[in-house]
């Protein structure tokens, strides 16, 4: 099976209108003279790009890949991780759009791991979602793209409507190259979205916005979700949107795109499973979207 690198991205007035001129005012001395703190002004917190204001480098950062879990105390965009990794936020890749239609932007950027002392690199793309509510900014836990020398590159970041697009190359097992210096494989692009806390993707194939692993087999070939499952969702909940395709042909993933060994990947009563809503290579491509099957009781785990 391939690495399953995920994808990821992104009033004005008529011509005729004049503007209204504002009134003049002279105060008499028998009118008070109107303090500075009856003047109103908004709190930047409440605007709809608040999120652009808040220093993501001196936050600190949870978020997981499958169920690795990291915890970055990031101070200016750094932080040294025991003295065999060195983490960094690049901060030129940070893009906002507003990923959840709640009329507030949204934030995507780019962690990259390094080792010290050797020439490993990972890099994780993250989502930040702005909370009104609280008026605080508030990381997506499950990451939405995963990158490693050798298997794939990030080559770009974009903001676009309704949420962010990301592209570059992913490359097949069978072709990385043994100095990883110049990886040949394929040109993808992923859209992903927020609902609740939850990635999902808004391109063509929709599902999981998270990392859908490794293809781990084929048993619903011919085979309808629904004969299996209760649901089927873009995330592990209840109040997750339902995927309405009729998928006759899916597979269970373990959600880890670099390790053969990792087995199912579970959520509570949720699976992660892959699916093909149209023609798909995967053996060549090494990815495919993915989403959450509620199995139905009975039905085997593991």
């Amino acid at each position: 099976m391939l690495v399953a690198v995920m994808y990821g991205l992104w009033n004005r007035p008529g011509e005729n209108e004049q503007p209204v001129p504002a009134p003049t005012q002279t105060e008499s001395p028998d009118q008070p003279t109107r303090v500075e703190s009856e003047i109103v002004t908004e709190d930047p917190a409440d605007q709809p790009d608040a999120i652009t204001h808040v220093d993501l480098g001196n936050q600190e950062w949870t978020f997981r890949l499958r169920d690795e879990e990291y915890v970055l105390p990031f101070i200016d965009g750094q932080y040294a991780d025991n003295g065999q990794y060195h983490w960094s936020l690049d901060d030129e890749m940070t893009v906002y759009s507003d990923a959840n239609q709640d009329g507030y932007l949204d934030a995507a950027t780019v962690v990259s791991k390094y080792s010290i002392g050797g020439n490993g690199w990972e890099r994780f793309v993250v989502l930040w979602r702005w909370n009104p509510q609280t008026q605080q900014a508030e990381i997506i836990p499950d990451v939405v793209g995963y990158f490693v020398r050798c298997y794939g590159t990030l080559d770009s970041l974009q903001a676009v409507k309704g949420g962010f697009r990301f592209s570059g190359i992913v490359v097949p097992d069978d072709s990385v190259d043994s100095s990883c210096a110049q990886p040949r494989g394929e040109h993808y692009s992923r859209t992903v979205a927020i609902d609740g806390l939850d990635p999902i993707r808004i391109d063509a194939t929709s599902g999981w916005g998270g990392i859908c692993g490794r293809g781990i087999g084929d048993a619903g070939v011919g085979q309808m979700v629904s004969d299996v499952a209760d649901e089927f969702k873009v995330a592990a909940r209840t109040s997750a949107p339902d995927i309405t395709l009729k998928v006759d042909h899916f597979g269970q993933a373990n959600g880890h795109p670099i390790d053969k060994a990792a087995g199912h990947y579970y959520r509570g009563d949720y699976v992660l499973i892959y699916y093909y809503p149209h023609d798909v290579d995967f053996e060549h491509l090494g990815e495919t979207p993915c989403g959450w099957a509620k199995l139905k009781p009975g039905e085997p785990r593991g």
